[in-house]
């Protein structure tokens, strides 16, 4: 079970990484969130708090997300 979340994971990373480097910049992973507010309903997130969510996932202080 633990290997096709992990699989289905990455296969999610994937579509989101929009200049396939492996990583999740802070403009792509603010697209993710924004479309996300869009499909929920909800307000967008802020610039601001976007910043925050990918400082706290941020394993290498790079300031993109890894997988």
């Amino acid at each position: 079970m633990k290997n096709v979340a992990k699989k289905e994971l990455n296969a999610s990373f994937k579509i989101f990484d929009i200049d396939k480097s492996g990583v999740l910049e802070k403009n792509e992973f603010g697209h993710l969130l924004k479309r996300l507010a869009a499909v929920f309903n909800v307000e967008e997130p802020s610039f601001g708090e976007i910043d925050n969510v990918v400082q706290a996932l941020d394993v290498n202080g790079d300031g993109k997300i890894t997988r």
